[in-house]
């Protein structure tokens, strides 16, 4: 009996371990894609997929068991067994949800040396936790353990944050000391859309002419510069293309210590991060504290903003261009012909007319390749240099790429959607004819208030300019789906899919050829299934 009530003790250990550590990995993935922001991770264990929330029911429901079992003094070897039971079922669900989220997994966990800290010290603290448990003979806790370890990963994060903010210092002030050491010559690129593609035109126009080198994909927050800067940035680089963001902790101000422009890019301001900001006169004065920065600066020789942006228009500066494709404005555009596949447009530069043709598609995308222009017109490149780049120059991945799979054509907008660069898309594929128009989307994350609104409006939009909606993910999609009823878009067009893994599956029995596809967003899993 004895030996028995041993294997059922040190099982019901092992178990229990190797559930926490299940866990640990996803609920770790969860905090590293919300950028290690505490409030942002806390509202997620509130809204929590079905997944997690049905594994924390059968929990609860083995802590109300244990409960009623001390009122009905049920025998202890009879409870841990009861108890080996549930946690071997709780294990095997766990595994299954580990596998199925490894492998359809759009972002999975980087193990980072912060991330590999926080990993070993939480690991280490519910080991210790668990190992008190059994020597206490108190495996009726177990549960209450694997529930709460969710919250315990979030209370380590918050006490190793001194600590965290030590490191990172360090790590900052050296990439100060070495751009100040290299003094290469800084292009600064931000704004609420377009920026990562923006950055990248003005890589191209330039690579060629001078030796530069850009931050890479999306590292635009203070310690992703920061990396970049002290593992990659070279001593012989002359122009440094950097991408900030809007909505980094400590705003412009901190971004500044590093960063300093030479030349200032802001491609547009919108209501994206609205979530984090909280009011769109917040988002406003931080530009507005870029912006008046960056004019009183001695460093700073130039500002190119977008001059159809509502906001950006109303400033007015020497060291300011304005870019427009809008006509009545500096330098406007005129297009003579828009496809899947290109566009061909006129557009005055320097004051004489200049035709160009690319492989680029949509009006925002142009103003975004105008604003690259200026850029490299600024550092006296040739005209017939920089129309020759601009029709080879490829879209960036994921931002409205075209392109042809089998008898079916794919527009890629799959990153960080935003309303104006969806509706954008969407009049892209609109016009097109040859046969049925498929979007597929899990809505817009981070607005704030206004997310319920515009995820209506982009239902609402649909109307006309598409014939079939894939609906993807959980409560986001709710208000598409009501703004598409509301202006009578056919509810049998319409489908609905937990994930885009589910979605895929369906649509390749579903299309036919000539078909086209619009991916508009691809949100990580723990937004899909929210």
């Amino acid at each position: 009996m004895i030996i028995i009530e041993t294997f059922i003790k040190l099982s019901i250990f092992i178990i229990t371990f190797l559930i926490l550590l299940l866990r640990i990995l996803w609920y770790l993935q969860v905090l590293q894609i919300l950028e290690y922001f505490n409030i942002k991770y806390l509202r997620h264990l509130f809204k929590r997929s079905k997944d997690y929330i049905f594994d924390d029911i059968v929990l609860i429901i083995l802590i109300i068991l244990i409960s009623l079992s001390f009122l009905l003094k049920i025998n202890r070897v009879l409870l841990n067994l009861i108890l080996l039971i549930f946690l071997f079922y709780s294990l095997f669900y766990n595994f299954n949800l580990y596998k199925k989220r490894k492998k359809f997994s759009k972002k999975g966990l980087k193990f980072t040396k912060r991330c590999k800290r926080i990993f070993i010290l939480t690991t280490i603290f519910l080991l210790i936790v668990l190992i008190l448990i059994y020597l206490n003979h108190s495996l009726y806790l177990t549960p209450y353990l694997i529930f709460l370890s969710p919250f315990i990963l979030l209370i380590l994060n918050i006490l190793i944050y001194p600590i965290e903010s030590l490191i990172n210092e360090k790590y900052f002030n050296d990439a100060i000391k070495i751009i100040k050491e290299y003094k290469p010559f800084i292009i600064v690129i931000t704004g609420s859309y377009g920026k990562t593609s923006t950055k990248y035109f003005i890589y191209e126009l330039l690579k060629d002419n001078f030796k530069t080198q850009m931050t890479p994909e999306s590292y635009n927050t203070a310690m992703g510069i920061t990396k970049f800067i002290r593992e990659n940035l070279k001593n012989e680089t002359e122009i440094f293309v950097v991408e900030l963001a809007e909505n980094e902790k400590g705003g412009f101000k901190r971004l500044l210590r590093l960063i300093e422009p030479n030349i200032l890019v802001i491609t547009s301001i919108g209501i994206q991060h609205l979530e984090e900001f909280g009011t769109k006169e917040k988002i406003f004065n931080e530009f507005k504290y870029l912006i008046e920065y960056s004019i009183s600066s001695n460093k700073c020789e130039k500002l190119i903003l977008n001059g159809d942006d509502e906001f950006l228009k109303n400033f007015q500066n020497e060291k300011i261009s304005k870019i427009s494709i809008y006509k009545g404005n500096y330098p406007f555009i005129e297009i003579i012909e828009e496809t899947l596949y290109g566009t061909k447009f006129k557009t005055k530069f320097l004051d004489f007319e200049t035709f160009f043709e690319t492989k680029l598609v949509g009006l925002e995308t142009i103003r975004n390749l105008l604003i690259a222009i200026e850029v490299a017109i600024n550092f006296k490149i040739d005209i017939e240099k920089i129309i020759k780049k601009v029709k080879i120059l490829e879209p960036f991945n994921h931002r409205l790429n075209v392109l042809k799979s089998g008898n079916v054509i794919v527009v890629d907008d799959a990153y960080n959607s935003n309303p104006i660069g969806a509706r954008m898309a969407i009049d892209l594929i609109s016009k097109y004819k040859e046969g049925r128009k498929i979007i597929i989307t899990p809505g817009f994350i981070e607005l704030g208030k206004s997310e319920y609104e515009e995820n209506k409006n982009l239902g609402k939009y649909l109307l006309n300019k598409v014939d079939y909606v894939f609906l993807v993910g959980g409560k986001r999609i709710k208000p598409i789906y009501e703004g598409l009823k509301e202006v009578g878009f056919k509810l049998e067009n319409i489908s609905i899919f937990k994930n885009f893994y589910e979605a895929n599956n369906y649509l390749k029995n579903f299309i036919k050829p000539n078909d086209i596809i619009l991916f508009e967003n691809d949100l990580p899993e723990i937004y899909e299934e929210l």
